[in-house]
């Protein structure tokens, strides 16, 4: 039994959403945080014979929230800072969350790909003295696929 730490989950974007082949960069530098959120819809209903309300769990619309430094000439983190102002289907990409810590799988990972949104809410925060902050919130659209990654290679295969 051991503790999961910081660099157990590695995450990985696809910094080219509209071409032919996926090139995925793996984040870290400049990001302090990678939150998710599952944002949990449930459906309460409180009937007439009981004295209390019956809830039950009907889906998800689940985010990711990141916090980062800018930090110029790291492939993820300028893509992230490219789509500040972007909307429509240009946001539009694909993550990749690996469970890095599996020792079992050495090369082909478990992990899980979101197509997702990228909603860059500040791309850069001046303050005298210090990094320039950015918040960016990732919502995911539609179901995730299981399947693994291979980080040698970047090669995404879905599971059966």
């Amino acid at each position: 039994m051991s503790q999961l730490e910081n660099t157990d989950r590695w995450v990985y974007i696809d910094k080219t959403p509209t071409g032919t082949t996926r090139a995925y960069k793996r984040l870290g530098l400049g990001v302090t945080g990678f939150t998710p959120a599952n944002n949990i819809i449930t459906d309460t209903k409180h009937y007439i014979n009981a004295a209390n309300p019956t809830t039950r769990v009907k889906g998800m619309s689940k985010q990711f929230n990141i916090a980062m430094e800018r930090y110029k000439g790291d492939d993820a983190n300028d893509f992230i800072a490219g789509l500040a102002e972007v909307i429509g289907t240009g946001a539009q990409t694909t993550i990749i969350v690996v469970e890095h810590h599996d020792e079992a799988a050495v090369t082909a990972k478990p992990a899980k790909l979101y197509n997702v949104t990228i909603a860059v809410n500040n791309e850069g925060s001046i303050v005298g003295g210090g990094a320039m902050d950015m918040d960016v919130a990732v919502y995911v659209n539609g179901d995730p696929v299981s399947g693994t990654f291979n980080e040698t290679t970047s090669a995404w295969t879905a599971g059966t």
